[in-house]
């Protein structure tokens, strides 16, 4: 975790404060990022602190991020998250090493953080590429994974 901003309290009060600030979403090294984690650190005058849930903000113009996929190598399952802007359908394909598709399923997404759990257990071991790509083809993800 990196320190994004800090703001100052208003103090001992019984009423409630709002308090909003904007990221600019630059990294350290000046690039963009497309998926950004926050959680907010609240310390009281003690010295004592807590943090809130961690929240995510999808800042990619595509319509779908695949921000996760794991473990790989797998042995029986391949887990994926995606985060959405819009509920849509996408393909998961899996495809082995002489271009044949083993796997290809059709799965709904909805806006938000999406878990996808696919069934690798009847797959040899050998290296496969897995995508994902929404329907009308505008995004495409795709990573090797090693089945053992």
């Amino acid at each position: 975790w990196s320190t994004v901003a800090v703001i100052d309290g208003m103090g001992n009060s019984n009423t409630i404060t709002n308090y909003t600030y904007t990221d600019t979403l630059s990294l350290p090294d000046g690039k963009l990022s497309k998926v950004k984690y926050y959680r907010l650190k609240q310390t009281d005058f003690d010295g004592t602190y807590t943090y809130s849930e961690i929240v995510y903000a999808n800042c990619s113009n595509a319509p779908i991020e695949v921000i996760q996929t794991y473990p790989n190598p797998a042995d029986d399952m391949i887990n994926c998250d995606v985060i959405s802007n819009i509920n849509s359908k996408i393909n998961i394909n899996i495809v082995d090493a002489l271009g044949q598709q083993i796997i290809d399923k059709t799965s709904n997404i909805l806006v938000g953080k999406n878990h996808f759990v696919i069934d690798v257990s009847k797959l040899a071991p050998a290296p496969y590429y897995f995508s994902i790509k929404t329907l009308d083809g505008l995004y495409k993800y795709g990573k090797q994974i090693i089945i053992r």
